[in-house]
């Protein structure tokens, strides 16, 4: 192949690489057929550079990186003890944050606690730790993690995230005072007030303040915060304060900021239910379980499970109980539980179920249903509901097809 004069800075690069390649990497990395391979792919790179040949310099280029993938994949990298610990403590935070995200909290309490026993330490660490401390319903210790992060605070960490989940944390224990003291320190210091007052509002209503409920929501509503569930928060207050027609008018608001607001539909259909307007119920039930299916994204088979309840509920008073009996028979079917999977709504539906067919002299299927709901208890490891439910139970005798006998 004919080729033109080289430069000489050319000529003198392509020599240095070769010779790299050739010696100093075989230098470097210590193994004694490194030796074989590494001059050999030095001298082809230098003399596709000697004469110009790009098909050599592509393949000595090719080899190269073959070689060093090769390389890393069967050379292990020396490391001592300590940075081995220190691999495996960052190895266990990200796999901890990876658990926290796929909502696996238990995995992600292991992985976070290993990491800071291993000697990573950070605050985002032990603030994520206390989070998840408190979805796994053990409050105390979320708590007292949040409660020694706000009283040594860390500049290395946004206080703003701290106040919220801190004063959720004290409410959690029954440290009311605490807690509505964090979020009204959060607002002076303008730490995300709109979700505070949205915090507040919630406490307020869980305690019956419906009063101070309604002024918080209002603020968090005027900030901006979660438009459509504040509307929703709103509705639910005025239904409670018998405001009928403002009740309407804020679930209404609700549904047009939102329209995959699907617990606006489930809270409004029941109100309706709640006042007697069974038709309308069911539509508004039906058109919320209808976005749930279809909003992938947004999928709670609680609150699907929820909705489906109560519009079997709004069926049977209807009067439709062949819908009605269909509609529990989905619950059953359709969604997912287990020992992993918390909802408490599914027992609520069995037992609803029951009562529908005690309603209708059938004292045989309802004991059946009875002790499904039992069942499902004790595989949602729901100790509480399920002796409140053998409680029930006792109320039958051997079941009858014609009555209920309560045992002696």
């Amino acid at each position: 192949m004919a080729r033109g004069k080289l430069k000489p800075g050319f000529l003198i690069t392509g020599g240095i690489i070769g010779l790299i390649i050739a010696v100093v990497l075989p230098l470097l990395l210590g193994g004694s057929w490194f030796w074989i391979l590494c001059p050999i792919l030095g001298v082809l790179l230098f003399t596709g550079v000697l004469f110009a040949n790009r098909w050599l310099l592509t393949a000595a280029a090719c080899l190269l990186v073959v070689g060093l993938v090769v390389i890393g994949l069967w050379t292990r990298v020396p490391v001592s003890n300590k940075e081995s610990e220190d691999l495996k403590a960052v190895g266990s935070f990200i796999n901890a944050e990876v658990q926290h995200l796929r909502m696996e909290y238990e995995k992600s309490l292991e992985s976070y606690t290993l990491a800071i026993r291993l000697g990573l330490y950070h605050p985002w660490i032990e603030f994520q730790r206390a989070r998840t401390y408190g979805y796994l319903g053990q409050e105390g210790e979320a708590f007292e993690g949040l409660f020694y992060m706000m009283k040594a605070p860390s500049k290395d960490f946004p206080l703003e995230l701290l106040y919220s989940d801190y004063a959720v944390a004290a409410f959690n224990i029954g440290e009311n005072d605490v807690g509505v003291r964090a979020l009204n320190e959060s607002i002076n210091l303008n730490f995300r007030p709109a979700s505070s007052y949205f915090k507040l509002g919630t406490f307020y209503k869980s305690q019956g303040k419906l009063l101070e409920a309604d002024s918080a929501f209002q603020k968090a509503y005027r900030l901006g915060y979660e438009k459509s569930e504040c509307s929703c928060k709103l509705a639910e207050i005025a239904f409670d304060l018998k405001e009928y027609g403002e009740a309407e008018r804020l679930y209404k608001r609700a549904i047009r900021e939102d329209l995959e607001n699907t617990s606006a539909y489930n809270s409004f259909g029941m109100r309706l239910a709640l006042q007697g307007r069974f038709s309308e119920a069911e539509d508004i039930l039906k058109k919320g379980e209808l976005i749930m299916l279809t909003a992938e994204l947004k999928y709670d088979p609680i609150l699907h499970t929820e909705i489906l309840t109560n519009l079997a509920y709004v069926l049977a008073e209807k009067g439709d109980y062949e819908e009605a009996f269909q509609t529990y028979e989905r619950i059953a079917t359709e969604i997912p539980r287990g020992p992993d999977v918390k909802n408490p709504f599914v027992i609520f539906a069995y037992e609803n179920w029951a009562d529908l067919y005690l309603r209708l002299n059938q004292p045989a299927l309802a004991y059946a249903k009875m002790k499904d709901a039992a069942t499902v208890a004790l595989t949602m490891n729901d100790t509480l509901n399920y002796y409140r439910i053998q409680r029930r139970l006792r109320a039958f005798s051997e079941p009858s097809s014609t009555s209920i006998t309560p045992q002696p």
